[in-house]
């Protein structure tokens, strides 16, 4: 047998120079071990392109594989009888005088990409478990593909939450702003505008992170197609030689590659991640103390014994109280000069709604009492929570993303991909399985609350005189607001007068 380095003995290629993501040194990097028959260069050339999964590695990885179809199809379960029996919506079209505000649902359009993303990842974790466990384990077609693909729809799911809830307060007609100072004038987009941009950041995003996968795919598929026909090759060799040496050296650096534009990716898209999760996070804290605001101004209806009769909802909930003079003589100006917010009222005439689902039929209609409002304070908590698990999750598979963009390069260019690569899949499996997890459990008392719905689609309305020939609730002092949702927004309203007359065609109820 031969002695001496493998440099020495041969005549190989040099070690390529290294790229921007390299860490070893020239000593380390894409240097061949000391190879001393055709089984070791074969042995060599599969644990570049097969990682391979030890049992217990697979064992648990189909666990959680399990676990995520589990809740995927849980999801599936809870969401499809709401749609089959229309209780609930996925788009509203909302009319306003500047143009049509789209609208998606706070929590189900979300959650079809969750539900997808689940679908995603279980089956990624089958394909990887399948490759791997097999008595002569064959590499994993498209594997950048797969990895990358999974995050896409977590990403957009994110992004129609943050749009929903970025015009969360658009109601089905009329729209008021809950307002402690006077609104500065600035110039804003239309609506179409921002329809397009929000419409069209999904695909920005994929093509962001479609061009490094789509690089790296075919560059992948081209070392698993050289490494094919090169252990054919080591099958008729009966001793190493130059060429068989310089074909490993070939199939190394296009993995190479590979994981190049891989790792491109997987940053670019911890960058998506991050960006969409702090944008979320801002907008949901904002939403979240408006809809504070709003409850403080159902309870100060309510103690003020201003509050009229019954709230209207057809996920959108109409607030009747009297007359603004009297509700302002109650809270004198001198002492609450500052914390009771007004109500503006907007001109209503070109604000009509579709929905893609019509809401809950009358006769199904429930309600939900005022009370002291420990019911929406509940669901403000669960809403948060909600918030703060999708920014959680999102930015911590931004956080795996980076740390295997950052680490990919040197892992192949060492030979040491196997451990990287079942770390990354068994990360982004525990966190899918968390995610699906806590969002089912908020979701489900969010979809059920009509306490969120009254407080996320809430109108309110100044009344004068008497509703449906009651007195005022002047005269009738033990009234109780209680919230009802129909199928259709009643009108039983007489005259209407409000507390300020500054009209706003504003789309954002914010």
């Amino acid at each position: 047998m031969a002695s001496g380095s493998i440099y020495d003995r041969f005549h190989l290629l040099p070690t390529p120079p290294p790229t921007s993501l390299s860490r070893s040194d020239s000593s380390v990097r894409m240097r061949l071990p000391d190879l001393q028959t055709v089984e070791d260069a074969r042995i060599f050339v599969d644990r570049l392109v097969i990682y391979k999964h030890n049992k217990a590695t697979n064992v648990v990885s189909t666990v959680f594989g399990c676990i995520v179809i589990v809740l995927l199809l849980t999801t599936l379960i809870k969401k499809i009888p709401h749609y089959v029996h229309r209780r609930m919506w996925l788009l509203r079209f909302v009319k306003t005088p500047r143009g049509t505000v789209i609208l998606p649902c706070v929590n189900a359009a979300a959650s079809w990409f969750i539900a997808l993303f689940l679908l995603l990842n279980g089956t990624c974790a089958f394909v990887q478990a399948s490759a791997s466990s097999r008595q002569h384990p064959v590499p994993v077609q498209d594997l950048p593909g797969w990895f990358l693909l999974q995050f896409l729809p977590l990403w957009t799911a994110l992004l129609v939450q943050t749009w929903s809830i970025a015009y969360a307060r658009v109601p089905g007609s009329k729209h008021y702003q809950l307002s402690f100072h006077p609104r500065s004038a600035r110039a804003e987009l239309s609506p179409m505008v921002i329809n397009v941009i929000w419409i069209l950041a999904p695909f920005v995003a994929c093509t962001i992170i479609g061009v490094p996968a789509g690089l790296s795919g075919p560059s992948f598929q081209r070392m698993i197609t050289m490494r094919k026909e090169w252990m054919a090759r080591f099958g008729t060799a009966d001793e190493l030689s130059d060429d068989l040496l310089k074909g490993i050296q070939e199939i190394w650096n296009e993995g190479r590659n590979a994981a190049y534009f891989f790792a491109i990716g997987m940053i670019l898209w911890s960058l998506l991640a991050t960006s969409i999760g702090v944008l979320h996070g801002f907008l949901a804290v904002k939403l979240s103390r408006k809809l504070q605001q709003h409850l403080a101004v159902l309870l100060h209806l309510k103690q003020s014994r201003k509050a009229a009769a019954t709230l209207c909802i057809e996920h959108t909930t109409i607030v009747t109280v009297a007359q603004a003079d009297s509700l302002s003589s109650e809270y004198p100006s001198p002492a609450h000069p500052a914390n009771i917010p007004k109500l503006e009222a907007a001109n209503d005439e070109h604000a009509q709604v579709t929905y893609l689902f019509p809401s809950v039929a009358a006769r199904t209609a429930r309600h939900e009492d005022l009370a002291d409002g420990s019911a929406f304070r509940s669901v403000l908590r669960f809403f948060r929570c909600q918030t703060v698990v999708f920014v959680l999750a999102v930015i911590g598979y931004g956080i795996v993303a980076l740390m295997v963009g950052l680490s990919i390069v040197d892992a192949f260019e060492t030979a040491e991909m196997e451990y990287l690569e079942r770390w990354a899949f068994l990360s982004s499996q525990v966190l899918a399985v968390l995610l699906g997890v806590i969002i089912i459990i908020l979701a489900t008392f969010l979809d059920r609350s009509d306490a969120f719905l009254a407080l996320m689609h809430g109108d309110y309305q100044a009344q004068k005189g008497t509703i449906n020939g009651v007195a005022s609730a002047r005269k009738s002092t033990s009234t109780e607001s209680t919230l009802e949702l129909s199928s259709s927004t009643r009108t039983i309203f007489g005259d209407a007068t409000f507390f300020s007359t500054a009209a706003h065609a504003d789309s954002k109820v914010f």
